[in-house]
């Protein structure tokens, strides 16, 4: 696991080091050999065209606070098809997508598509396209094409022609918290071969003396094993050497996790004590802008993609101020059919968000109650819905099942 880590970190920091080359020296190839021997981090530019009747919107790609796609579309180079990222779309701004006539040349560089493929092929085999997606699985794409193998996968480059907005990538895990779980791994196993050394001596001396010696010997390894550790866990602490530079939460912790009891009606707060589950609040002061509705969209796609598990999981939008009127209430309930919609003193709610003292440039967004009815944790709506579906998964799985 030791040596595993360490190799994941390399091949994080070299694809780091490629995209700082990459931009220092923006290398682009012409592409003179089959598209599958194309390394990856290597731009290149191809002539082809794109497939424009078939292509994919992938969901829940949030930019500077806005919801939108990612569109992929396929791409018949002279040297075989690609599926080829042409960037981002605002969600508002669908209808107006267009499409490159004829033959074409484009930049674009190759990477792999997707650190956690989460597509389900039967729920996009439909016929109408676009299909709309929630990651990119080459093998899965190629099958809805009629292809039995693989498309790699390029992204087009922010100097190419037809790139819609270019959205920089951001890696999952960093190399140094991967540099971290290797010096926690290393440091185990070297605590249990000391063990076994010490183990293996015993076994061997038969004298009685002798055996006493390797007994306190194997004590010493014993309370070795068991100081070590810690002692390990202190020296990261005050030291900082292989300490990860970020958190397993995608969202912030607050620091002063607030009760949603006191804010909410009677009826609210006894379902709350009664039913113990995790809660995503949408707090609401005055009309829902489209801040408040990318946070209703977002949340809502997450929540169905839990499956089976969105059972243990609901969502509130609180209103300051009382409910919409009844016709966007309908239309709301409509939209988003599990949505608990609560009306709460706009003062009141003023208060309970100021209590948690966040900067105004991060109040907006949304807010994970616990199953205590605890709100310990916030989102900004540029957190894209992966980040928040990995948190929930989490909570859910060392959490208890107040539901089965």
């Amino acid at each position: 696991m030791s040596g595993w880590q360490f190799q994941r970190a390399e091949e994080k920091q070299a694809w780091i080091d490629e995209q700082q080359r990459r931009a220092e020296h923006n290398e682009v190839k012409m592409l003179s050999a089959k598209v599958s021997d194309v390394e990856l981090h290597q731009s290149v530019s191809m002539t082809g065209r794109m497939e424009t009747s078939h292509y994919w919107l992938v969901e829940g790609r949030v930019l500077e606070g806005r919801l939108g796609y990612d569109v992929v579309m396929p791409f018949e180079s002279e040297f075989g098809w690609v599926l080829l990222d042409r960037g981002w779309i605002e969600e508002a701004q669908l209808h107006e997508l267009t499409f490159p006539n004829g033959i074409s040349t484009v930049l674009a560089i190759r990477e792999e598509p997707t650190d956690l493929p989460l597509i389900d092929e039967n729920n996009n085999t439909l016929v109408n396209w676009p299909h709309r997606i929630v990651e990119v699985d080459a093998q899965v794409l190629a099958r809805q094409l009629g292809l039995n193998t693989a498309l790699p996968y390029f992204r087009l480059l922010p100097e190419s022609a037809h790139v819609l907005t270019y959205r920089e990538r951001k890696l999952r895990v960093s190399p140094a918290r991967h540099q971290g779980y290797a010096v926690q791994w290393l440091l185990m196993g070297l605590a249990l071969c000391v063990a076994w050394f010490f183990c293996e001596l015993e076994s061997i001396h038969t004298d009685k003396e002798e055996k006493m010696k390797r007994s306190q010997k194997a004590l010493f390894a014993m309370i070795v094993v068991s100081i070590l550790p810690v002692a390990a866990a202190y020296v990261m602490y005050f030291s900082g050497i292989g300490v990860p530079d970020s958190t397993v939460n995608k969202g912030t912790l607050l620091s002063a996790p607030q009760p949603l009891g006191p804010l909410v009606s009677d009826a609210m707060r006894m379902n709350l004590e009664s039913d113990k589950k995790w809660r995503i609040v949408i707090p609401v002061e005055g009309e829902c802008d489209t801040e408040c509705e990318q946070a209703l969209y977002l949340t809502r796609q997450v929540h169905i993609r839990l499956a089976h598990r969105s059972e243990r999981v609901e969502r509130i939008a609180l209103w300051g101020g009382g409910l919409p009127n009844s016709a966007q209430l309908t239309a709301l309930e409509e939209t988003h059919p599990r949505l608990i919609n609560e009306a709460v003193d706009e003062a009141r709610l003023t208060q309970w968000l100021n209590a948690f003292n966040l900067p105004s440039s991060e109040a907006a967004g949304y807010y994970l109650v616990d199953q205590e009815g605890r709100a310990m944790m916030h989102y900004t709506l540029d957190i894209d819905g992966n980040d928040l579906l990995k948190d929930l998964k989490r909570a859910l799985k060392f959490s208890i099942d107040y539901q089965q």
